[in-house]
């Protein structure tokens, strides 16, 4: 009963965090925690993962692609069957536009 009192003010975190947390959890392993391809299993897999914070390839994707990779995965767009899809996110739209959005964040200048 205490605890239930203690975790009443407790609010869920926002679709950014929880888009973070996501990344953070999901993808860095593999992509690095800011994009660059350089996560810690990286050096395992080929071919090696996009680096996201490429500017050219910024300016050539879309967001519609961004979504799709991220739930059907790299063999659902025709890429690397290493990267795995995340379709539980298909029903949490507004975290999956923030992976958009954090991924958008990795653009080098």
């Amino acid at each position: 009963m205490v605890v239930m009192g203690m975790l009443g003010g407790c609010s869920r975190p926002s679709a950014p965090e929880d888009a973070r947390t996501v990344y953070d959890l999901r993808c860095a392993p593999c992509h690095g925690a800011s994009g660059r391809g350089d996560g810690p299993a990286a050096s395992h897999l080929l071919p090696t993962p996009r680096d996201l914070s490429d500017p050219d390839w910024q300016d050539h994707t879309e967001d519609a692609y961004l979504r799709k990779i991220i739930l059907n995965g790299g063999l659902g767009v025709g890429r690397s069957t290493r990267m795995p899809g995340n379709p539980d996110l298909a029903e949490r739209p507004e975290v999956l536009h923030g992976l958009v959005q954090v991924i958008r964040g990795f653009r080098r200048p």
